[in-house]
């Protein structure tokens, strides 16, 4: 085993809203409902990490010797955060850039499944969620691309699960949510939780190396950048 351990995270995200009539897509971000509760504002990116099986864990520990992997009790499933030697690091990343492919090797629970969920289900202080349920059937993620947050900077990490002692090498799967014009318009568009990002202001965040900031001053996750 190696002496140097790291820790890895792997997640579904969307980053990208997109109207079905036409290509044109807009980065997007969502306020931080945690940092609502307390008067604060914070914008962050939309889904969440991915959920493995048993077997893609017992996958991972032979192939890639990870240990200390986090187990979410309401959904039965492992979460895809786990620690591996630096020399397994560059395998274990590869392994997960391929899932939905013909060559994947780790197969987990719908990769979309906290993304749709997110927009129903998450409950901001004084707003309506993003979208009703009936709403939500309108919608349909499309897989974008596969990135690789830059490591951040020591102690500029914005994750609550970042800690000072080992990094973490953080793998991002990129949707769309694609949706009728209609929607876009009349509930994306206008939603008080929801903000269209420009490119430059996702470069603040320095391929996740560090928070960044809208154009008016407002901190940007880590988990959104540039790419």
């Amino acid at each position: 085993m190696d002496s140097k351990r790291v820790r890895v995270s792997i997640a579904n995200l969307a980053w990208y809203l997109q109207m079905m009539e036409n290509d044109v897509r807009y980065p997007f971000a969502i306020l931080n409902p945690n940092k609502l509760k307390t008067g604060g504002h914070q914008y962050m990116a939309l889904g969440g990490g991915a959920m493995l099986s048993k077997e893609s864990k017992t996958t991972l520990e032979r192939v890639c010797g990870a240990t200390d992997f986090e187990f979410d009790e309401d959904t039965g499933f492992y979460d895809a955060r786990f620690q591996v030697g630096t020399s397994h690091l560059e395998k274990a990343l590869q392994m997960f850039s391929a899932v939905g492919t013909s060559g994947a090797t780790i197969h987990e629970q719908n990769p979309t499944l906290d993304i749709m969920a997110e927009l129903t289900g998450k409950e901001f202080d004084g707003y309506s969620t993003i979208l009703t349920e009936d709403e939500a059937k309108l919608v349909h993620p499309k897989f974008v691309k596969v990135v690789r947050q830059k490591l951040p900077e020591a102690g500029a990490d914005t994750s609550a699960r970042a800690s000072a002692e080992m990094p973490t090498h953080r793998l991002f799967r990129i949707f769309a949510l694609m949706m009728p014009s209609m929607l876009f318009q009349a509930k994306i568009w206008q939603s008080p939780v929801v903000r269209i990002l420009q490119n430059w202001e996702l470069a603040t965040t320095n391929g996740g190396s560090k928070a960044g900031r809208t154009d008016d001053g407002i901190m940007i996750q880590n988990n959104l950048f540039l790419a």
